[in-house]
């Protein structure tokens, strides 16, 4: 598991610096291993791409307060993580 920041929204950014880097989000059928991919789906039935956004923060330009929203790891991140 990899905890990334990112301070734009570009589009796949963090799809596409990972896997650049050698290391796709796993389920992530336009960047991802598809071999991987395809064994995921197999055996432990992953459908969508793991990726979630943990944290979203921005600054309220009408209150002048920053605001953030946190949101917890889905279940199935963890029924994959422990298999």
């Amino acid at each position: 598991m990899v905890k990334v920041h990112i301070e734009t929204g570009r589009m796949h950014q963090i799809r596409v610096h990972l896997a650049d880097a050698g290391f796709p989000v796993l389920g992530d059928m336009l960047y991802g291993h598809p071999r991987i991919n395809r064994l995921l789906l197999e055996q432990v039935k992953l459908k969508h791409i793991f990726l979630h956004c943990w944290k979203y923060s921005f600054w309220d330009l009408f209150s002048e307060n920053p605001v953030a929203f946190e949101a917890a790891i889905p279940v199935h991140f963890d029924l994959i993580l422990k298999k």
